[in-house]
């Protein structure tokens, strides 16, 4: 449109004028060629206009030109993920569309922080969080995500329940097996929901980590991966050779993790499968939302 515009030259003019050329140009096109030509990159708040204008002139042209300025309008507010009731309260959309974004960068360790308003109707206290954690599972990690989940306050209703807790997205190739207990039992103290985004990787103590959300999800591409515990040893060409002989209360140790952030079925299959692998590269590998629910990696 020049909807400001291109609206005032054709519609209007096609409205007012009965500039039978220009109706007929419209009527001739697709909606996607309304768009391209008039609707395309143009600002909500032009978008507006334009339906106002178009309300008003809703029987000076054919439904053909009406519909189809309608849906090329449409069009215009998806690009923005709204649709034409922006128009009626466009604060309440700036209001659930700010998100804020604060990074912290620790030892190769990276950790983001998204935080996003919602209205009081959504949320009566406190904010959505999202919190993504990249690089290794160690005592940083460990105690950032203790000191960041802490700090978010959670969105919450009038009577204070809890309507949508932190979300923590992992992407890690692992660490140290009793950070991922540490981290994991964070999660579950603060009920975190735990997320292993599209190809994205969870691998060894962050696949153990993961399992302390009270809701666990796996996307479609997503993988966890689980090996048992080793001491880390390098061979005489320097290359990592795991030595899995470890004392049993390491073992032990493990076997109660699964239970507590599971239950004693999941836990008894996880970490019998776990157990298979003694490898600092691969493990018992679990792609996708599905394949995780059925063995009760994830939850949803």
């Amino acid at each position: 449109m020049k909807f400001i515009l291109l609206v005032s030259t054709l519609l209007i003019s096609i409205l007012l004028a009965g500039c039978a050329g220009s109706a007929a140009r419209i009527s001739n096109q697709s909606v996607e060629e309304v768009y391209k030509q008039n609707v395309a990159g143009k600002s909500l708040e032009t978008l507006c206009g334009a339906v106002t204008k178009i309300k008003a002139k809703r029987y000076s042209v054919s439904n053909n030109v009406f519909n189809k300025a309608n849906e090329a309008t449409d069009m215009g507010f998806r690009d923005y993920g709204t649709t034409r009731d922006y128009c009626d309260d466009p604060a309440a959309y700036h209001y659930t569309k700010t998100w804020s974004l604060e990074e912290y960068k620790i030892d190769g360790l990276l950790i983001v922080v998204e935080t996003k308003r919602k209205p009081p109707q959504a949320c009566h206290s406190g904010n959505i969080h999202r919190i993504t954690l990249q690089g290794k599972i160690g005592p940083d990690s460990s105690f950032a995500i203790e000191k960041l989940v802490n700090d978010a306050t959670p969105c919450s209703d009038i009577e204070g329940n809890v309507v949508k807790h932190v979300e923590v997205q992992l992407e890690s190739n692992g660490g140290l097996i009793n950070d991922g207990y540490l981290l994991g039992r964070t999660l579950k103290k603060y009920s975190a929901t735990t997320i292993v985004k599209n190809d994205k990787v969870c691998a060894s103590s962050c696949a153990v980590a993961f399992l302390g959300g009270e809701k666990r999800i796996v996307e479609d591409n997503g993988t966890v991966l689980f090996h048992a515990p080793y001491y880390n040893r390098l061979n005489a060409l320097g290359k990592s050779d795991p030595n899995c002989a470890v004392e049993g209360s390491v073992l032990n140790d493990m076997q109660s993790y699964f239970t507590e952030m599971t239950n004693t079925d999941i836990s008894k299959r996880l970490f019998e499968r776990t157990m298979w692998y003694c490898s600092a590269d691969n493990g018992w590998t679990v792609t996708g939302g599905n394949a995780a629910k059925l063995y009760g990696i994830a939850t949803e």
